[in-house]
């Protein structure tokens, strides 16, 4: 499959968007489809990683496990 699905909270979504593309599939949840293509590199997956990491930490963002 080449479709995550995802919960990111919400203080993160605008700023990761501006360096990411991603749909937010339900706005009320804040569950975003995150798509990859036969050619995408681990550095681009690793890369959008570490900016969520980065941004969860930069608004004080808990982790939380489903």
């Amino acid at each position: 499959a080449n479709a995550v699905f995802a919960i990111l909270p919400k203080k993160i979504i605008s700023e990761l968007r501006e360096k990411y593309f991603f749909y937010v599939w339900d706005e009320h949840t804040f569950e975003v489809r995150l798509m990859i293509t036969f050619d995408t590199e681990r550095k681009h997956i690793n890369g959008f990683i570490n900016e969520v990491m980065h941004l969860a930490k930069k608004h004080n963002v808990e982790e939380t496990h489903a």
